[in-house]
């Protein structure tokens, strides 16, 4: 994995999550996506697509065309998962 990579960890203020952050730090990774619960409700299916989308068009990056891009609607119902 390239240290320019982003990756989102969840649970970053978490005792795992800050130890993940920390160790990512010290081995070069600076392009972490650290989320607060406040501003990042991960039950929320939608938000985080949002979130993702947005993140992924800042990147263009075509790797992630198709995932968290398409939209729920566009999904085939077998693939819609509702967390509600």
């Amino acid at each position: 994995m390239e240290k320019s990579s982003k990756l989102f960890i969840a649970g970053h203020n978490g005792l795992a999550g800050s130890a993940l952050v920390r160790k990512l730090r010290e081995k070069g990774f600076d392009n972490l996506l650290l989320k607060p619960r406040s501003e990042l409700d991960l039950t929320n299916q939608h938000a985080v697509e949002v979130f993702f989308a947005g993140e992924n068009e800042r990147s263009n990056n075509p790797r992630h065309l198709g995932g968290v891009l398409q939209s729920h609607s566009e999904r085939p119902a077998s693939r819609r998962v509702r967390y509600r």
